[in-house]
């Protein structure tokens, strides 16, 4: 919520016989889901006896207000809320007539996310049931806990609540644990039926059970139930504007509003035991029951239904399905099929797996790739071209694979054994468990397993640290960001810090700006410092995925490639200038999972897009005459990139951090202050992104780095840079690893 006095003007609808002269306000101009703001009317001059009767409307559904307020007798201004709705989120406008006058105001509805700002807070990770989250570990090493149940702890998949405290299930009781797994928070009687849980962002649990109930436990205590004619096998999905969404045995989907009563219901003509998967764009639920494919509008409304045919006989659909961010329906047959239909319902595609399947598949973070493994215990990934590989494991694949931002697989089989499966099929580890279900990935990246034997097995994860490069004295600093304290300064020989970079083994690279250099290291030691050059003022740095080594120039306005730090094979690309294949002192650099590179091409208030390092497919976003308008940039310094593919940019004179989906500028967010107003950026920096998606952004004239949790601002927080005798000093590059 972005707070500020919303001044509106005055649009004459006649002109003729008004004389109230009305002046709107509202102090807020952006709002999330659920927010509210108010607004006041003011008039001219006072009403008339009886009052005066004002007409509020709003030009989309995401901003609610009221249909009319009234001014009282000799009064001059009336009060009202509006409040931002969870669907049709974008610029608003409000309008409120007067007579023949009106005036209006814009208010932007943000999104918002429904559930527990944790890791993992409901079946499959998302309300689109994705099944993919953090980090991960290439080679789990199974801890046991200290926290043993006398039942078995792996009767449905585990989640994480607010404060990422895990929530399991054994099959009388739903427990909860701290986010050590060690403290026992609270526990509920609960005939469970196999279902997990989904929190709401409030620290409500919601969760079926086999008497037919749909049970609400809030953070204080319990809750509401709702009762349904059957057993409920349906993970729930709980939507933007808080309603939850479920299945029961009974043939009915259902839809409630968060204080348990019926928002709506719709007959099916099978028991529903899958859970919905919502389309984060429109708010619309799919649910399989009965061996078809049902899609309906928030509220209700059946947009359409589907059931697969090969060779003109009906295959029935099972499992739950996976939504993808363009509308797109994955889900599997029970004679072994991965299909997809589209957002409209018109079938896309259908890959056989060649042997029957019981569970519902996973999709890679860019959502080209589905896995999805089968009884005889071979894990298959598909894309829309068709089978791109398959990997034999040991026993039946009856749970849907777990996947990590970085593409990594974990799957659990019938005989309780975990493998990690790296994103082109290959096995790198294998590790029994003795538990049935599929682990979920923590915030550090780490993995939680609960056991049939009533143990908790976790594999940590790394505890994240932010890496900053400082200006001011030539050094670099991190700061563990689980206690926010100092963990360790440069000590090594000088070097002029511009930015810096982590690869996949952890080794840290620096740009030495004025020595023309960069340089490897093990640690902030210096240990092991390996020194590549000559770079003309290098800047950005990154990695591909065969580990070759990305430098900007600054000053000799191009991007260099070497494999190594021998620099092997060294490719150069871009001249000096504004055109195809040029750049203007360009900045940051970073590579997708397709190994397409962006560069900040920053005097040329530009990012700039290639397929690879002879610049095929050079596409561009921005335009050289800088401005506040979106689509445009000031002077782009810093690049990241999402699980999801979004790009983060660190406009750097307009003080902003920006967000788009696509280099069409899709969905452009720009970010300047914070919720209530009081905080800011003064200049936009390097930015760098968190194991839960957390945004950090340097910002070197405050001398700090701030986070936020999302574009919206919401969780603002400065992290100060300073030296150690409280000096102020200037962050530029950041790394979190």
């Amino acid at each position: 919520m972005i707070s500020g006095l919303v001044e509106l003007c005055l649009v004459c609808l006649a002109g003729r016989g008004s004389v109230f002269g009305p002046v709107l306000a509202c102090d807020h101009e952006r709002l999330a889901g659920g927010e509210s703001a108010k607004c006041t009317l003011r008039l001219g001059q006072a009403a008339p006896r009886n009052g005066l009767s004002i007409v509020l409307r709003s030009d989309r559904k995401g901003l609610l207000c009221p249909s009319k307020v009234t001014v009282p007798d000799g009064g001059t201004t009336v009060e009202f809320r509006v409040s931002g709705s969870y669907w049709d989120v974008g610029l608003a406008t409000l309008t409120a007539t007067v007579g023949e006058q009106a005036v209006s105001a814009k208010i932007e509805v943000l999104p918002s996310d429904p559930l527990a700002k944790s890791a993992w807070p409901k079946y499959l990770g998302a309300g689109c049931n994705v099944g993919h989250g953090g980090p991960g570990v290439a080679e789990p090493r199974l801890e046991t806990g200290i926290y043993r149940s006398a039942e078995a702890l792996d009767m449905a998949p585990p989640v994480l609540g607010s404060d990422d405290e895990w929530i399991l299930q054994t099959p009388t009781q739903v427990v909860a644990l701290d986010s050590m797994g060690q403290k026992e928070r609270w526990r509920s009687p609960l005939r469970s039926s196999g279902v997990a849980p989904a929190v709401a962002k409030d620290g409500t649990v919601y969760v079926g059970d086999l008497d037919g109930y749909l049970v609400a436990r809030t953070p204080i205590g319990p809750g509401w139930r709702f009762k349904t004619n059957g057993p409920i096998h349906s993970s729930p999905a709980i939507g933007n504007d808080g309603t939850v969404y479920f299945g029961s045995d009974d043939g009915k989907l259902f839809a409630l509003h968060p204080d348990g009563t019926l928002a709506w219901s719709r007959q099916l003509k099978a028991s529903v035991t899958s859970s919905p998967a919502l389309n984060e764009s429109d708010g619309s639920v799919c649910v399989v029951a009965g061996g078809d494919l049902f899609s309906f509008t928030h509220d209700g409304a059946k947009r359409w239904r589907a059931r697969e045919s090969i060779g003109g006989e009906e295959i029935a659909l099972i499992a739950s399905p996976v939504v993808k961010r363009n509308g797109e329906v994955v889900v599997s047959d029970s004679y072994g099929h991965l299909s997809c239909w589209s957002a409209g319902g018109e079938w896309r595609w259908s890959y056989p797996a060649g042997a029957a399947i019981k569970a519902s598949p996973s999709l890679s973070p860019d959502e080209r790739v589905a896995y999805i493994g089968t009884v005889n215990g071979t894990l298959f990934a598909f894309d829309e071209a068709g089978e791109i590989w398959n990997t034999k494991l040991s026993r039946s694949i009856d749970t849907a694979p777990t996947v990590s931002r970085d593409g990594t697989i974990y799957v659990s089989d019938a005989s309780g054994t975990l493998s990690t499966v790296t994103a082109n099929g290959k096995v790198l580890h294998t590790v029994p468990t003795t538990s049935r279900v599929a682990p979920i990935i923590l915030g550090d990246g780490g993995l939680l397993i609960p056991t049939h034997k009533g143990t908790i097995l976790r594999a940590p994860g790394r505890r994240e640290t932010l890496y900053i490069c400082d200006m001011y004295d030539s050094k670099m600093r991190s700061v563990d960001l689980l206690t926010e304290a100092d963990r360790h300064e440069y000590t090594g020989p000088k070097c002029f810090c511009t930015n810096l970079a982590i690869d996949r083994f952890g080794r840290i690279y620096v740009t030495d700006y004025d020595r023309h250099q960069i340089v490897r290291m093990t640690d902030l030691s210096g240990r092991d410092a390996v020194r590549l050059g000559p770079f003309r003022a290098p800047l950005g740095i990154a990695f591909d995925s065969e580990d070759r080594i990305y430098v900007v120039e600054h000053e000799g306005a191009c991007l260099v490639r070497v494999d190594d730090m021998t620099g092997k094979n060294r490719v150069e690309i871009g001249t000096k200038g504004s055109g195809l294949l040029q750049f203007e002192d360009p900045a940051g650099v970073v590579l997708d999972s397709k190994d397409r590179i962006y560069v900040a091409d920053s005097a040329n208030n530009r990012i700039v897009r290639f397929d690879d390092m002879t610049g095929k497919n050079w596409v561009s976003l921005g335009s050289l005459q800088w401005s506040m308008e979106p689509l445009h940039f000031r002077s782009p310094t810093g690049l990241a990139l999402d699980s999801q593919g979004r790009i983060y940019v660190g406009d750097l004179f307009n003080g902003a951090l920006v967000r788009f989906d696509d280099m069409q500028g899709t969905n452009w967010v720009r970010l300047r202050f914070s919720p209530d107003g009081k905080k800011g950026f003064k200049y936009g920096g390097w930015v760098a992104l968190d194991a839960i998606g957390r945004i950090y952004m340097s910002d070197d004239v405050a001398g700090k780095v701030t986070r936020v949790d999302d574009m919206t601002g919401v969780g603002w927080y400065e992290i100060p840079v300073r030296s150690r005798d409280n000096e102020k000093l200037l962050p530029r590059g950041i790394a979190i690893h």
